[in-house]
């Protein structure tokens, strides 16, 4: 850009303010019509020392300009200082001597520069700049020295200086909170010099011998009697170097550790106690990181494992398990350290020539941040209990096998019955022994039915319970015409026994049988703070207020009096409940509340 180019069109001394204290009264009016051409803005000049100082004071000018002597008792260099006293303005003098005595004098006050009368506008204006930018370093300095003094004055560690005669030459204050002593105590002494223990002595002379020696930081530990009994130190010493690149002064920083050394004990006790009330529980106890590796295992679990304890540190499941059940294992802990949420498991671990089963616990061990920093697991020998599930399970086959056979009889004998009574009805003509004859039919077909019922009961509970899609639970083809089926189900899962369809098979058979023309049945479900509430509702003639709790009985009923009973037990292998809640005239409605943990969306 153009402008760039051009020199800056501002005066000189634009937006500077001086006061001029000179008792020759021409001087003062040429320096201040010489500094007002320059742009500088020009106080009405002085000539005592009392009129500067109030002048300084009152109007704050950039600088002054001080001739030494003034007229009155105050001389120039009195003015000056009271000024510097009283405020932050540089003083340059103004002087027509030269003799030593005066400079001697000035060098010893707050200067910021000293100028021969006759002045050379040359030498003035470049004095003047010197003196403003020298007061702007010293001003930001003064404010970096007091930010920092601040900070280590205020500091809880302990901070102090030594020169190479172990002499303190900075003691911050945060010494006063551990010795009954001041910082000024210790300036221009060393710990010797004021009584400190011999062997204290010994190590910190040392330390502060070995940083001047080797120009490297050092750090060590020591211990000594304070105001409030045994105290534990890290003492930190850094080197401070000089221009020439040696060691002029230490530095050092001593942290009170005596509250952390206080916690490490207690830490140390407890873990002593805890570890001694896990190795002489009677439980199996191991703990394991994220990655499923043993950290630790007490002796029960390594005598119930057959190894050393060491032989299972650093290994992981997969190390150890059938890779099935080691999957399964490895999906636990990371489902632990997903959720929070303790999680059990029954897994195989091969010995020799058998195989054991064990019942594994899963907790997770948080941090103070609350963060799962590991999991600490219980074992527990399910051997035997898991032989018996075997041999219970071969027993149940065994009745299950003959209780078929049984039925497979009965019900080819009950057919034969019913043969048998059908051609009577065709060959009696008699009422009253037609009367008994289908007497004897309706009890045929009852018995025939109690063994369809007895087949279907027999299978509840055979299998371990499945997560379930409820929608494809719910009977399709089997709606007959002139019913109309409106479903409104999310896409959720409920986890019951895999007879469950069994439930809405009679359900549905129930509003036919029972419903009274029923031409309308719904499907719903609604999520409360007790579960998932699964509703089954129809538009035909309700349920009587006195049968509403009689209908889930054994028996009750006007066909085989076991279809509500049967759904009521498939319901209840896992905890969901139903009731009948319609009201009498305007449709039969079904409640089942699945509870919480049982339910779950899909996807």
């Amino acid at each position: 850009m153009p402008s760039s180019n051009k020199p800056d069109s501002r005066p000189v001394g634009s937006g500077v303010k001086i006061l001029i204290a000179e008792d020759d009264a021409i001087i003062a009016a040429s320096l201040e019509n010489t500094l007002a051409g320059l742009g500088y803005s020009i106080l009405p000049p002085v000539s005592s020392g009392s009129q500067a100082v109030e002048i300084a004071c009152k109007e704050k000018p950039d600088i002054v300009l001080m001739d030494i002597q003034l007229i009155g008792d105050m001389t120039g260099i009195d003015a000056a200082e009271t000024i510097h006293t009283k405020t932050d303005i540089p003083v340059i003098y103004l002087t027509a001597h030269s003799n030593e005595a005066y400079l001697k004098q000035v060098e010893k006050d707050s200067t910021y520069g000293f100028l021969i009368k006759p002045v050379q506008i040359q030498d003035l204006t470049t004095a003047i700049r010197m003196a403003l930018y020298k007061h702007q370093l010293d001003r930001h300095l003064r404010e970096s020295e007091n930010r920092y003094r601040t900070l280590v004055e205020t500091h809880t560690d302990i901070i102090m200086r030594f020169d190479r005669a172990h002499r303190h030459l900075f003691v911050n204050s945060a010494v006063s909170a551990i010795l009954p002593l001041k910082p000024a105590d210790f300036i221009g002494k060393t710990h010797r010099e004021m009584g400190f223990p011999e062997n204290l002595c010994d190590l910190w002379e040392k330390s502060i011998d070995e940083v001047f020696t080797t120009k490297k930081p050092y750090l060590t530990e020591f211990s000594f009697a304070g105001l409030h009994g045994e105290t534990f130190i890290d003492w930190k010493l850094i080197p401070e170097f000089s221009d020439d690149g040696g060691v002029a002064t230490i530095l050092t920083i001593a942290r009170d550790m005596t509250h952390r050394k206080e916690m490490e004990a207690e830490l140390r006790k407890s873990e002593a106690k805890y570890r001694t009330l896990v190795e002489q529980s009677t439980e199996a106890i191991f703990t394991v990181d994220k990655n499923g590796r043993f950290r630790f295992v007490n002796t029960i679990f390594a005598s119930m494992l057959g190894e050393p304890p060491e032989y299972f540190i650093g290994k992981s499941c997969r190390d150890l398990l059938p890779k099935e059940d080691a999957d399964q294992c490895y999906e636990a802990i990371i489902k632990v350290f997903k959720t929070g949420n303790t999680e059990t498991l029954e897994v195989r671990y091969p010995v020799a020539d058998k195989t054991l089963w064990y019942l594994g616990t899963l907790n997770p061990v948080r941090d103070a941040e609350g963060n799962i920093g590991g999991i600490l697991g219980h074992l527990k020998d399910i051997t035997e209990r898991k032989m018996a599930e075997e041999a219970l399970k071969k027993v149940n086959h065994k009745l299950n096998l003959l209780a078929e056979i049984t039925r497979h009889d009965v019900r080819n004998k009950i057919t034969a019955l019913l043969g048998y009574i059908a051609a009577m009805k065709i060959r009696f003509e008699d009422p009253s022994q037609l009367e008994y004859i289908s007497k004897l039919e309706k009890v045929a077909k009852s018995m025939r039915a109690q063994i369809e019922f007895m087949k279907n009961y027999q299978k509840l509970g055979t299998h371990e319970p499945q997560w379930q899609n409820l929608g494809l639970l719910l009977p399709g083809s089997a709606i007959q015409q002139g019913i109309q089926l409106s479903v409104d189900l999310p896409d959720v899962e409920i986890f019951a026994d895999p007879m469950a369809e069994k439930v809405f098979d009679n359900l549905l058979d129930n509003a036919i049988r029972h419903g009274g023309n029923v031409t309308k049945i719904r499907v719903s479900c609604h999520q409360e703070p007790g579960g998932l509430t699964i509703i089954w509702e129809d538009n035909g003639v309700g349920i009587p207020a006195h049968e509403k709790d009689w209908i889930f009985e054994r028996g009750y009923g006007k066909n085989t009096g076991l279809g509500m009973f049967l759904a009521k037990e498939i319901l209840g292998m896992t905890g969901i409940t139903i009731q009948e809640t319609g009201e009498p005239g305007k449709g039969a409605r079904f409640e089942m509340i699945v509870p919480m943990g049982s339910y779950r969306q899909r996807g």
